[in-house]
């Protein structure tokens, strides 16, 4: 996982609600939507694979029960 630090710490140029006029912020935020957006596709690919494996689960466990 990578840990992005924002351009606000420590910038000289900060003041009470620059977020909406900050260049460098502004590209900030873009890459943690996209680094955001890319880890929900993620998680939602991990979820089809966790369901895949419980539905063959469940049929093996019915297969094993009524073929013995």
């Amino acid at each position: 996982m990578v840990i992005m630090e924002p351009p606000c710490k420590g910038c000289e140029d900060r003041h009470p609600a620059c977020h909406g006029t900050c260049e460098r912020y502004a590209a900030y935020r873009q890459k943690v939507d996209e680094v955001k957006k890319r880890r929900a596709e993620e998680h939602l690919a991990d979820d089809d694979l966790r369901a895949l494996d419980a539905k063959r689960s469940r049929r093996y466990r019915h297969y094993r029960r009524y073929n013995k």
